[in-house]
C-alpha cells in the first residue's frame, strides 16, 4: 500500500447520529482513491454513493457510517458495501425489481481495517425496514483486525445489517473482538466462517442472526494470555439475542454469560448448547423486526449456574441435561403458546432433563416429557396454571411420558393443579391395559387448592385423549381412563385396550431371542 494517496471532493458536514452517543463530524468521501488515515484524533467518513476503494488503513479510532446522507439521489432503503470485490449489485425483492449498485466496491484485494481502539460501523438512521449488506464478492475479505480492538456496530431499530465479509485477525496473538452497541433494536446477520478470535458482547438489545457456530467466530480455540485476557470466544448477553437461523450447536468451550439475552431459533430450526451459561436471567424464544419470532427449539445440555428465572417466550425449550440444572438454580416460566420439553429417555425413571427450580406453566403452554418421544422431566416442584397442557405420550410396550419431583433440600416437592388444567393423552400407535405412573416422587399434589389423596374425586380432572395425535372417541362401555393417588405418585389406570399389540424393540427381541436359545439349551440336557 501506497504510504500516501489522493482523496478527491473530501468535506465536512455535520450530523446527528441516532443510536450513537454524540453529533460528530463526518467527512464525505468520493472517488477512487485508497484512504488512510493515521491521526489521533477520531475521524469519521461517509459514504455518499456508489465508488471504489482499494484498501482502508486507520491506524486510530474510525467510525464508518452507512447511513445515507441526507438529499443524495441514492438514498435508498436498501443499500449494500462490498469490500475487496469486484463491483456487487443488490436486487431487493418488494421494490419494482430495481438493481442497485454497490455503495463501495473495490479490486479483488482483501481490505483490512486495523484498530488498536475502536471502530465503529454503523448502520443507523436509514428509512424503516432498511437493509444493508456488506459482501465479500469474489474474495473472502477480512472486514478488520487488531489487538484489543473492538469493531463496535450499531443497527438501528427496523434495519438489517448482513454481513458475509469475513471478520478476521491479525494474527493468533493479535485478535479482536465484536460488540453490538448504542440503545438500537436491528438485525445483525452474520453470514460468513468469522475467525477474528475474540468474544462477541451484546450492549444492547440487537439481534445476531447465524447460521452456523463458525459464524461467531474462532475464540474458542485460544486460551486466556497475558495480553488479550480471557478470551474463550465468550458470547457476553447482556441484552439481545441470538437466533439459529439453521440448525446447529454452539462450541461446548465457548463461555456463554446470558443477563436477560435469549436464545432462538427459526421455526423448525434448533440451537444446541451443550457448555455451561452463567449470569442472571434467560429467555428462550423472542421477537425482532415486527412479527419475526424465535419459534424453533433451543436445547441446553448443560449444568447451567446462572441465577435468575428462565423465560420461555416462544417455541419450545428442550432441558436434555443428566446432571445438575439446566436452567441454573432459578424458576422456569412456560408461557402461552412455548413448550417445556425434555429429551427421549424410553419411558425411564432416570432423569432425562434436569430443572431444578419450579416450573410454572401458564394457560396455554405446553409441557411435554420426553418432547416428541417417552421420557421423563425432572423439576423442584410445578404450578400447572388454568388451561395449561400437560401432554404425556403412552406407548403399547407400556412405556409413558412421566413427571419426576426432586427430593433436595431447596424445593418442597409440591405440584399445584388447577381445576382447569389439561391432560392431554396420547397413545403412540395404541394403548396397553395398565397402571401408570404420571406424576411421581411428590411431597404433596394439590388440585384446585384441595390436597390429592386416595379419597380424592378425580372425576374432576380434565383430560383428552388421542392416538397418533388424532382425537380417539372413548367408549365408555369398553375403555376408562382413571386418575389415582398412590403415595406421592399421580397415577392413570388404562383399561380396554388388552396388551396393545405391544412389538418389542430391536434390543428387547434379541434379548428375548437370547432368552429362547437358553431354555432350548436347558430342555436338551
Amino acid at each position: 500500500m501506497a504510504t500516501s494517496t489522493r482523496i478527491v471532493n473530501r468535506f465536512l458536514k455535520k450530523f446527528a447520529l441516532l443510536g450513537a452517543a454524540a453529533v460528530f463530524a463526518a467527512t464525505q468521501i468520493a472517488g477512487a482513491d485508497d484512504l488512510i488515515w493515521n491521526g489521533a484524533a477520531t475521524e469519521n467518513y461517509r459514504w455518499d454513493g456508489p465508488k471504489t476503494e482499494t484498501n482502508l488503513n486507520w491506524l486510530s479510532c474510525i467510525n464508518l457510517d452507512l447511513t445515507p446522507a441526507p438529499g443524495i439521489a441514492n438514498n435508498n432503503p436498501f443499500q449494500n458495501l462490498t469490500i475487496g470485490t469486484t463491483p456487487a449489485f443488490w436486487n431487493p425483492t418488494g421494490v419494482g425489481g430495481v438493481t442497485e449498485k454497490a455503495l463501495f466496491d473495490g479490486t479483488p484485494t482483501p481490505v483490512v481495517l486495523y484498530g488498536r481502539t475502536n471502530i465503529d460501523l454503523l448502520a443507523s438512521n436509514g428509512p424503516s425496514g432498511s437493509n444493508w449488506h456488506i459482501t465479500a464478492g469474489d474474495t473472502a475479505a477480512a472486514l478488520f483486525s487488531g489487538q484489543n480492538s473492538w469493531l463496535d456496530i450499531y443497527v438501528s431499530a427496523n434495519t438489517t445489517l448482513t454481513v458475509s465479509a469475513v471478520f478476521d485477525k491479525q494474527s493468533a496473538t493479535n485478535r479482536p473482538s465484536l460488540r453490538l452497541q448504542g440503545p438500537v433494536t436491528g438485525t445483525l446477520v452474520l453470514d460468513a466462517v468469522n475467525t477474528f478470535g475474540g468474544n462477541i458482547q451484546w450492549n444492547n438489545p440487537c439481534t445476531v442472526v447465524a447460521a452456523t457456530d463458525e459464524a461467531l467466530g474462532d475464540g474458542y480455540l485460544f486460551v486466556a494470555d497475558s495480553v488479550s485476557g480471557d478470551l474463550h470466544g465468550a458470547l457476553n448477553m447482556n441484552s439481545g439475542q441470538l437466533v439459529a437461523s439453521d440448525s446447529f450447536e454452539i462450541n461446548p468451550l465457548r463461555r456463554v454469560s446470558i443477563s436477560n439475552g435469549s436464545l432462538n431459533a427459526m421455526a423448525g430450526k434448533e440451537l444446541t448448547f451443550n457448555g455451561v451459561i452463567s449470569g442472571t436471567i434467560v429467555n428462550i424464544g423472542g421477537a425482532w423486526n415486527g412479527d419475526l419470532k424465535g419459534t424453533g427449539t433451543v436445547i441446553l445440555g448443560g449444568d447451567n449456574i446462572y441465577t435468575g428465572n428462565t423465560n420461555i417466550r416462544y417455541g419450545t425449550l428442550v432441558v436434555a441435561n443428566t446432571a445438575g440444572s439446566a436452567t441454573g438454580i432459578g424458576n422456569v416460566i412456560v408461557n402461552s403458546g412455548s413448550t417445556l420439553a425434555s429429551n427421549d429417555t424410553l419411558g425411564g425413571d432416570a432423569a432425562g432433563g434436569i430443572i431444578l427450580g419450579v416450573v410454572t406453566a401458564n394457560g396455554g403452554s405446553n409441557v411435554s416429557p420426553g418432547g416428541a418421544g417417552i421420557g421423563t422431566i425432572t423439576v423442584g416442584a410445578m404450578n400447572l396454571n388454568a388451561n395449561a397442557n400437560l401432554n404425556l405420550d403412552f406407548t403399547p410396550c407400556k412405556l409413558n411420558d412421566k413427571v419426576v419431583l426432586v427430593n433436595d433440600d431447596v424445593h418442597a416437592a409440591i405440584v399445584n393443579i388447577d381445576t382447569n388444567t389439561i391432560f392431554n393423552i396420547n397413545a403412540i400407535g395404541n394403548f396397553s391395559d395398565d397402571i401408570y405412573n404420571i406424576i411421581v416422587g411428590a411431597d404433596a399434589i394439590y388440585f384446585g387448592g384441595t390436597l390429592v389423596d386416595a379419597n380424592f374425586d378425580f372425576d374432576l380432572f380434565k383430560f383428552n385423549v388421542f392416538v397418533d395425535n388424532v382425537a380417539f372417541t372413548i367408549d365408555p362401555d369398553v375403555h376408562s381412563f382413571e386418575f389415582g393417588f398412590d403415595n406421592g405418585n399421580l397415577t392413570l389406570t388404562i383399561d380396554g385396550f388388552g396388551d396393545g399389540g405391544c412389538v418389542p424393540e430391536p434390543a428387547s427381541l434379541a434379548l428375548l431371542g437370547l432368552g429362547a436359545i437358553g431354555l432350548l439349551a436347558r430342555r436338551r440336557k
